[in-house]
């Protein structure tokens, strides 16, 4: 919750992730992130800081340091949840999956992260604390992905009963 921050932490957490949401300077909110783990706050922030870090990361190209610190949050024995309840785990998997399409070499890890994601127990929790009534779909195999072309995931589809498609979001919303 930020509480046991200093003013200083506290006032790095909040502009790096107004920089994240605002997506308009990526290096800076990747510099705000260094500064604020380098303060060396408390998990489950220090964690959380670190998922933001290596993400963003990726998104400017820096993959084999994204794909290090997401595999490093992985590989944890602390269950966090992100702020909208999803196990931190997985989303590290999801943007583990997401790098190994442009890494050489990480088909196999990739199925062994589809594997994992696309366990029910993974997703339990996220279900019920967000209340979903609607059918979710594992797809460890990737054959209904490829079906419906999926092009990123998670993947959102909205059926209609006569089964046509009347829309499609590919990717993580916060």
């Amino acid at each position: 919750d930020g509480s046991e921050l200093s003013a200083e932490q506290q006032a790095d957490w909040r502009a790096a992730r107004a920089a994240t949401f605002a997506q308009e300077d990526l290096v800076l909110a990747s510099t705000l992130y260094e500064r604020f783990l380098a303060s060396g706050p408390p998990d489950p922030l220090a964690t959380l800081a670190s998922y933001y870090l290596a993400t963003l990361l990726g998104w400017q190209g820096d993959l084999q340091a994204a794909w290090q610190g997401l595999d490093a949050i992985r590989r944890r024995d602390a269950e966090i949840e992100t702020e909208s309840g999803f196990p931190l785990k997985s989303c590290a998997e999801i943007q583990l999956i997401r790098l190994s399409w442009f890494l050489p070499d990480a088909e196999k890890p990739r199925a062994e992260l589809l594997s994992s994601l696309c366990a029910r127990a993974v997703l339990e929790p996220y279900i019920r604390h967000h209340g979903l009534t609607f059918p979710i779909l594992l797809d460890p195999d990737s054959r209904a992905a490829g079906a419906w072309r999926v092009t990123g995931i998670p993947a959102t589809f909205v059926v209609r009963p006569g089964g046509e498609v009347a829309g499609m979001a590919a990717g993580a919303r916060e």
